[in-house]
Parts: structure tokens; sequence; C-alpha cells
């Protein structure tokens, strides 16, 4: 399928209703619109123009044969201000421009089933998203057939609280804290945010929050849910400060956190980290515990913590627990991976690493049996993993205890083709790479080249 930028599609009918244009190849390409540059894409011009009297439907079809996925790649500017544009993935949606529904203009974006490789991604810099959906004026936005609620200023996002914390909410503009000298943290440690957030590439610009150092679950949201999933946001600027569980985006995380940017300076107590205080995965119960994920995401603000486990991007990565006995389900998984931290880290007591403070394993709960002869122990579930991949740190780090390292602190988990070049000054059980790895940890393929 090739579509010439010069071509013209109608579906308007005499009635005044129009239909719809569908494409349907198997990877699509948005390209610049004085040319094609594959044989499966539209120039921006020409789909600006088919938009200008038509909604439009992009879905691409299943694997071929010759290795393509089924993706959509967002590769020019696209603006429109009228009709709907839909862009349904069999895998996953790469907007790697710049974005611009205004008007009446509405998007839906549809990607394969999350788990199964199919996300709607913003394309990152080093500093800043280089992609994004600039959403304004009275259309609709679907994502995956749920409805976002669109937020374009400060009172929005503050407003999350009392408009629901199990809604869906995306970010149609940068939005400024400012104005705002103390922030309230979205969500509580009772009332979790269960809900998704996508900032669609965009800035949150000056996040301040100042809590006193007994209040624990501090950050832009205080305690996110297993069931919830933030991504594709950038904290520009600002600083939050708290107790135990403080990070700039989440004091506490047991979901998805994907695409994420930070530079906002951390001070807390114990769980302290550049992006979230505690990655914690679920424990088994009557079903296997649910993975709590870190993916794609980067802490460059100065981190310190009073107390134990403090690191540039978490605190405390802990895999769940296994059920209790009777029972077997596994805890879930922590994961971070394809992330880095390069920022300064300074800590006070144990678990004081450059990327992590503390990578911990889930347990397995036993009881010893006294109803039998000999006595025996019974078992519950295995405890999850706490999984450290492809991830990196840059920061100086510096503890006036023991227990550092340049990438971990402590390591009870699996740590996999990462490394580490902060220098790090610490008293007593400082490593490079990692200041303890306990009997259960596991260290392949990663290094460290800081100065201890």
């Amino acid at each position: 399928l090739k579509i010439a930028p010069d071509m013209r599609v109608t579906t308007q009918a005499s009635s005044g209703n129009t239909g719809r244009w569908l494409i349907d190849p198997t990877d699509f390409t948005i390209t610049a619109g004085s040319s094609d540059q594959t044989t499966n894409s539209i120039g921006a011009a020409t789909l600006q123009n088919a938009l200008a009297s038509s909604d439009v439907t992009i879905a691409t079809s299943a694997t071929d044969t010759t290795g393509q996925s089924g993706d959509i790649h967002v590769n020019s500017a696209v603006a429109w201000s009228a009709h709907k544009l839909t862009l349904t993935a069999h895998r996953n949606i790469n907007v790697n421009a710049v974005m611009t529904a205004s008007g009446a203009a509405s998007l839906d974006l549809n990607t394969a089933a999350a788990g199964n490789g199919g996300e709607v991604n913003m394309a990152m810099g080093a500093t800043d998203f280089t992609g994004r959906i600039d959403f304004g004026g009275s259309g609709a936005l679907r994502i995956n057939t749920n409805s976002y609620s669109v937020i374009q200023d400060a009172a929005g996002l503050q407003g999350i609280n009392s408009a629901g914390l199990s809604g869906y909410y995306a970010l149609g503009s940068d939005v400024s804290l400012s104005g705002i000298a103390n922030f309230v943290p979205i969500g509580s440690v009772s009332s979790l945010f269960t809900g998704r957030f996508n900032g669609l590439g965009h800035r949150v610009t000056d996040l301040n929050i100042n809590q006193s150092s007994i209040s624990s679950f501090v950050g832009l949201f205080a305690h996110v849910s297993s069931s919830a999933q933030i991504e594709n946001v950038n904290l520009v600027n600002g600083s939050v400060s708290g107790g135990s569980y403080t990070g700039s985006l989440a004091g506490r995380s047991m979901g998805t956190i994907r695409n994420v940017l930070t530079g906002v300076n951390v001070t807390g107590q114990d769980s302290v980290g550049g992006l979230v205080g505690a990655n914690d995965a679920e424990n088994g119960g009557v079903t296997t515990g649910k993975n709590a994920s870190i993916s794609n995401s980067h802490a460059s603000g100065n981190v310190i913590g009073a107390s134990s486990y403090v690191g540039g991007l978490v605190g405390r990565n802990a895999a769940g627990s296994g059920a209790s006995v009777p029972g077997t389900a596994t805890g879930g998984n922590a994961i971070v991976q394809d992330s880095s931290a390069t920022g300064a880290v300074i800590g006070s007591a144990y678990g004081v690493g450059g990327l992590i403070g503390l990578s911990q394993n889930g347990s397995r709960p036993s009881t010893y049996d006294f109803m039998t002869y000999p006595y025996t122990y019974r078992y519950g579930g295995y405890g999850g993993v706490a999984m450290i991949n492809r991830s990196f740190a840059t920061g100086a780090v510096s503890s006036i205890y023991q227990r550092a390292g340049g990438l971990v602190g402590e390591n009870y988990g699996t740590i996999a083709q990462s490394f580490s070049t902060s220098n790090l000054t610490a008293n007593h059980a400082a490593g490079g790479l990692v200041g303890v790895n306990w009997d259960s940890g596991s260290i392949s393929d990663s290094y460290a080249r800081g100065s201890v």
C-alpha cells in the first residue's frame, strides 16, 4: 500500500454524514507530506487533508513473513481540528513527532493487550520527550477503549483527588505547578491510585511538596496500586521532601511505571528514591501476586535519605512474599529494567545505592506442624524475585554508614547487564557495583568503573 501526497479521498455523503477511510497494512508509518518513505505509509499532509472531510482509521494487521510486527509509527507532525483519527496497531503505536488535536478533533489509540508487547510510546531523549500528543478542544480521547479525562492545568492535576482515584487521566499540554507552594499528593497511604495516568509526552514543571519527616507516602502520587499504570511524563524541576516512602513520582508503587523522566530533588527518611520510594510487588494470596515494574525510566535529581534504603531511582525494590500456609500462590516480582539514575545520592544508614538502595526477593512462609510426628514444616507459596536488568547509575554515592554500592546497596535478587560509574564514599561494606551481595543474590554481565 502506497498513498501519494496529492491523493484525495472523500467519504462525504449528500445527506451531510461522513463515512470512514480505512487503511490496513502490516506496519505503517506516517511520514512527511512531500513523499512516501515506505510501501506502507502516508504523508502527514495527505492524512491532514483526509481528516478535513472524514474520519480516518489506520489499522495494522498481524505479523507477516517479512518480520513486521504490526506497529504504527508517527514520524512526522500531524495536526487536525475536526473528525476522528483512529490508530489501531497489532502491537505498538510509536509517537516520534508532535500530534496536535484541536477544535472538534478526536483521537482513538488502540494497541495489543498490555503484556503482549502492545503499548503507546512517546519517543524520549535524555532529558525530554521528542514525541508527544497535544490534545485540546472539545474532542474525545480514548486509549484501548477507555475514555480519558484530559488535564490542561495545575487545578486539573491536583483535582484528581476529588475527581476519582480510579479514573483514566492524560495530560493534554505541559502543566506548571509553580503556583502551588505545597502540592498535595494524589491519593494517600490508605487511598491508593488505581487508575491510569498518561502524560502523552508532556512536562509537569516545578513540583514542590514539603511535608514533615514523619509524613509517609509522599510524591506526586502517594500510593500506587498493583492495577495502576503511570507513563509518558516528564517531571522537570522542583523538590519533594517527606518521611518514609518518598519519591518524586510516587512514594510507593505496586503497579506499572514506564517511560518516565524526572529531575526533581528528593529528601526523606527511609525508602527514599529519585523516582519512587519503594517499588513493591504484591504478595501471593488466592492467586499469584502481581508484579511491580519500572521500565525505561530515568532520574537525574539528587536524593538524600536520613535512614535506610536510599537510591537514585528507587529506595527499596521488593518482591512479594508467597501465599501463607496453607497456600501455593507465588509473590509478584519487583522489576527495574532499562532505567537509570544520574543524580547524587546521600544516605545515613544501611542500603544506599546509586540506582537502588535495597533489592530484595520475597519470602516463602512456613509453619512448624505440631500435629504430626515427627514434627515437620509446612510451606506456603514461593516468594517473587527482585530483578534489575539493563540499568545503570552514574551519580556520586555517599554513606556515613555501611552497605553502600555504586549501583545497589544491598542485593538479594538478580542483577544482569547493568553497570555503575558512580564514585562511592562509605565507611564499611562498600562496593563499586554492590555494597553487599547476600547469599541469594545473583550478578551477571555487569560491571563498575567508579572509584571507591
